[in-house]
């Protein structure tokens, strides 16, 4: 969690870093912050290790995405921008974890720690269920909702 592959590798884990954790930082505590960042960090490298077990786990995007998680269940219409399109905080995490469920159903080993990414994130989500949980359940509620709407428009979209 402490290794980079290079410095683009490490840029991008700070990039996320200040996107997410600046805003976590006004509400958790810095001892909420830093079990989040480590518990999401391990148990993601631990997940992608047992996935790819042969395939060497270096960065800390697990902890990155463990705050996503943390951070969509507090604050779920947050925006944010993705390739320049500004989107809620909620839709960006449901787009990403399809992505990652996606990539790791086809059973291809990529550069990216998809598990690993996944993992955080939901230990994220769970660490702000019991951090703060009237507010997370809120979250929750955002993310099962564009969830179902995202699964409702491919159902209509698949089975005209």
């Amino acid at each position: 969690m402490f290794l980079h592959a290079n410095l683009i590798h490490l840029l991008f884990n700070m990039l996320g870093l200040l996107t997410f954790g600046v805003q976590l930082e006004r509400v958790l505590s810095t001892s909420e912050f830093l079990v989040l960042y480590l518990l999401s960090g391990l148990m993601g490298g631990l997940a992608q290790t047992a996935l790819t077990p042969d395939v060497p786990v270096v960065g800390a995007s697990a902890a990155i995405f463990g705050l996503l998680g943390c951070l969509t269940m507090l604050r779920p219409m947050s925006m944010m921008m993705f390739l320049f399109i500004p989107m809620p905080l909620a839709l960006f995490a449901v787009l990403y974890a399809a992505l990652a469920l996606f990539v790791i159903q086809s059973g291809v080993v990529t550069q990216v720690a998809h598990a690993g990414h996944l993992v955080g994130m939901i230990v994220g989500g769970v660490l702000a269920l019991l951090y703060r949980p009237s507010e997370a359940l809120k979250g929750l509620l955002a993310v099962t909702a564009i969830t179902a709407l995202l699964l409702a428009g491919y159902w209509f979209l698949t089975y005209p």
